[in-house]
């Protein structure tokens, strides 16, 4: 990667010394010093590196300090073991490096916003559950919804359960209030008039239930304010 420091080494035999030098994408075609490259192989400029008893060498190439400009690409490292340029390598020994650079790239975690709820119902102290999970008795809020629809469930002992979809918006807050419908009273049994029976008999009361009938179920209101306000 451009402004890394990339590690060089090798063996060379018969020289106390390598020289290098690099090509690559819009540098000399017989190459430039690695520490400067504003400097040409071919006008005497290498990068010196001295050979150990070992025939080791070794080299720390700062690619952001180059005295110059290096673009993205693959680059070739020359080890020469004399001062040779690219054009004048039949007579010499040397060995090739391939090093490919890029640019440095900056990581970003996307921040995600999430959004609300503020939940009442009438009468209040209705059980809210959210996608099937208990959040809390009304009036109250949610703050930590990510963006999407939800299903929004309000019970309460008496009134009809109630059911509705509210969308939640990335920093914004979804408004609910519903007014639940109450059940209706249970019908009273109705008792019949005993019937008179010989030798002063007295038979048991028989009792009938009326006919169910449900008074008409009064639709419970919803009412969901979107997205009423964006926090900041």
């Amino acid at each position: 990667m451009l402004g890394e420091t990339i590690p060089l080494s090798g063996y060379s035999s018969g020289s106390q010394w390598v020289y290098l030098f690099l090509t690559g994408p819009n540098l000399p075609v017989n190459g430039v010093m690695l520490n400067d490259v504003t400097k040409r192989a071919d006008q005497g400029y290498f990068t010196r590196v001295a050979v150990d008893g070992n025939d080791y060498w070794s080299y720390k190439w700062g690619t952001s300090n180059v005295n110059g400009r290096l673009d993205e690409g693959t680059y070739t490292v020359w080890v020469v073991n004399a001062p040779n340029d690219r054009s004048n390598l039949a007579n010499a020994d040397y060995r090739t490096l391939s090093v490919t650079l890029t640019s440095p790239s900056i990581a970003v975690d996307s921040v995600q916003l999430n959004g609300a709820m503020d939940l009442a119902s009438i009468p209040s102290g209705a059980a809210v559950t959210i996608n099937g999970q208990y959040r809390g008795t009304t009036p109250f809020s949610v703050t930590d919804l990510r963006p999407g629809t939800y299903s929004v469930t309000f019970t309460r002992e008496g009134y009809y359960e109630f059911t509705t979809p509210v969308p939640v918006e990335a920093g914004g807050i979804s408004r609910i209030s519903a007014t639940l419908a109450a059940m209706p009273e249970p019908t009273p049994s109705q008792a019949a008039p005993a019937e008179t029976q010989a030798a002063a008999a007295t038979a048991p009361v028989t009792t009938t239930k009326a006919s169910g009938l449900l008074p008409a179920l009064a639709l419970a209101g919803l009412l969901v304010i979107g997205a009423a306000g964006r926090r900041h």
